[in-house]
């Protein structure tokens, strides 16, 4: 008989051809022993819930809203953050606070591992509108772009938000046009932070610029509620630093790098918060030739290997890390569904609490796909999936009935 060894909370994109055949939405769903899922309950219809994150004990969930506000009169909802309460008994959600998250399509949420604060990273659209200046014997056009944002939220006693209390805004760009034909070839046009995680001490918060080809460290003032810049490490041109993931021993942090297809290894020194490279490497199974942007990143929890997924190849990847040198060494690759476009593909990684399966947010099959891991190799073994529309971001907790 099998049993339920924790929850996994699934955030989904509307999905069908017309994005309404089934609303976003976050799912509730038990995982099993033997690496099924069932999904067990709903919240938050009509959300583009693309990035979730589960507090230090998992008795809150926060999820972002992906979208554009519209325009100076709004008549829709605008981007925002949610927080949920987590029922301890059946893992049901309750909408305990919303905040308005600052420039377009918050992608990525991380909270405070003491549990006080939550930032957010808003990714800013592609397109630009031209604007037209008079300057002395005619006119010029200055194309203007969305920022990019880190929002930081302070937390209520109850887990709910405040206001956001700091927003610490990137308007920067890289080579544009560029070589992707990402975007028509704009994809680095202007900033676009597509994550902000929190170091395991809480002090810092580690931001890709894949827009700008930067990595930002921002250290957290937890008096002031502020974001204070600590370093910018510039990457090489069209790396397109995308999701950060640390090893265990905070020691090192594993990025992938979008445009680059590639996957990096810094050092991190937890008293300074700065980052050093140590090695850089191929994202993908070798042999592989073609267009690819790696996406998601998460590391074993007994820290010996890194799995990554690729929009392209349209695999998941495990790599052994090489704790001296910050190398990783490919060990095996699986399948995920085809994906018409990066924008259209498996997104998200993350494992079950105990280690045994990784869980594949694979959106073009709207299904949560399950591999089981062996701890020993890396390497990977179908176990199961789910019907799940659109999905895209999971949050796991060891909690169960």
């Amino acid at each position: 008989m099998t049993e339920i060894i924790g929850r996994a909370y699934v955030g989904s994109y509307p999905s069908g051809p017309t994005r309404k055949e089934v609303p976003g939405a976050i799912r509730t769903l038990h995982i099993y022993d033997d690496g099924s899922l069932v999904v067990v309950g709903s919240a938050g219809e009509g959300l583009d819930a693309t990035a979730l994150a589960l507090s230090p004990n998992g008795d809150r969930l926060y999820a972002v809203d992906e979208r554009r506000n519209d325009g100076r009169g709004p008549v829709g909802r605008a981007a925002s953050l949610f927080a949920f309460a987590v029922d301890e008994k059946d893992g049901s959600l309750k909408e305990l606070t919303q905040q308005r998250t600052f420039a377009a399509f918050p992608t990525y949420v991380s909270v405070d591992p003491l549990g006080e604060f939550v930032v957010t990273a808003s990714h800013g659209s592609f397109e630009h509108v031209e604007h037209v200046i008079e300057v002395d014997g005619g006119f010029i056009v200055e194309n203007i772009y969305d920022d990019s944002a880190i929002c930081l939220f302070p937390l209520t006693v109850d887990g709910g938000t405040e206001a956001a209390s700091d927003v610490y805004v990137m308007r920067n760009h890289s080579l544009d046009p560029g070589p992707s034909p990402q975007a028509g070839g704009h994809a680095q046009a202007s900033s676009h932070a597509h994550s902000a995680l929190f170091d395991p001490s809480g002090q810092y918060v580690i931001v890709g610029d894949k827009g700008a080809d930067e990595i930002h460290v921002l250290r957290l003032d937890r008096e002031a509620r502020r974001l204070r810049p600590t370093q910018i490490l510039y990457v090489p041109t069209t790396t397109a630093p995308r999701h950060p993931a640390f090893h265990p021993n905070g020691r090192l942090v594993f990025m992938t790098n979008e445009l680059a297809s590639g996957v990096s290894t810094y050092a991190f020194d937890a008293e300074t918060g700065t980052l050093t490279h140590l090695a850089s490497r191929s994202a993908t199974t070798p042999g592989f030739e073609g267009r690819n942007e790696p996406a998601d990143i998460a590391v074993h929890p007994n820290g010996k290997f890194v799995f990554l997924n690729n929009r392209g190849e349209d695999t998941v990847v495990a790599f052994s890390v090489d704790l001296e040198t910050g190398e990783l060494a490919y060990v095996d690759s699986a399948p995920v569904a085809a994906s018409p476009d990066p924008g259209f593909a498996a997104r998200t990684v993350t494992f079950d609490p105990s280690g045994r399966f990784l869980l594949v947010g694979d959106r073009p099959a709207d299904r949560v796909l399950v591999y089981a891991v062996d701890a020993e190799t890396g390497e990977m073994s179908p176990a199961g999936s789910v019907l799940v529309p659109g999905a895209a971001a999971i949050a796991v907790s060891s909690r169960t009935e």
